[in-house]
């Protein structure tokens, strides 16, 4: 059997879908009762249609929402290519037209993501920068631990303060991706 990294995702996805109908509809729910019964899983193309279906009956009941965290660590060359093949996944579901449909991506800013899907959904497409807003939560961690962390807020203001310098600047080495090109 050979299972890719997309197939699992889509059938977490139906997984997750199929129990908050209650089941799955009754075409989609014997075909799989057949797979099962020799032992097959369908394939990836088959996997789609399935959440197609899903998503069309769901529709005008309920808000799928879909979020994709870590898109970049998905290996960009592999020799089954799977981040490609997530990327034209999620760009299928975006231009599905289904309202009901929600993706959020959360992803490094990498030159692949990003021409694949400003190329294709640029109109509904939503960049945000979060390193800043990042920063301001660090500092906000970092100041309040100083003032009333156990075993913290009793040291020297002088070396309280070269903590709080050097971790700020570790945190910004480690929150900064590159700019856009």
């Amino acid at each position: 059997m050979d299972t890719t990294c997309i197939d699992l995702l889509l059938r977490f996805v139906l997984r997750q879908l199929g129990s908050s109908l209650g089941g799955f509809p009754e075409e989609i729910s014997s075909a799989l009762v057949e797979d099962r019964k020799f032992a097959r899983y369908p394939d990836t193309k088959t996997l789609i249609e399935y959440l197609h279906s899903i998503l069309s009956v769901l529709e005008l009941q309920k808000d799928v929402f879909i979020v994709l965290d870590g898109l970049d660590e998905v290996p960009k060359e592999s020799q089954d290519r799977e981040r490609h093949k997530l990327l034209e996944l999620i760009k299928r579901l975006a231009q599905s037209g289904l309202s009901n449909l929600h993706i959020l991506l959360v992803s490094k800013n990498e030159e692949d993501i990003r021409d694949c899907l400003r190329g294709h959904l640029k109109d509904i497409l939503v960049e945000t920068d979060v390193a800043e807003g990042l920063e301001i939560d660090i500092r906000n961690y970092i100041d309040t631990t100083m003032q009333h962390g156990d075993g913290i807020s009793d040291l020297p203001v002088s070396l309280k303060s070269r903590i709080r310098t050097r971790l700020t600047e570790g945190a910004k080495k480690y929150s900064h991706t590159s700019p856009p090109q």
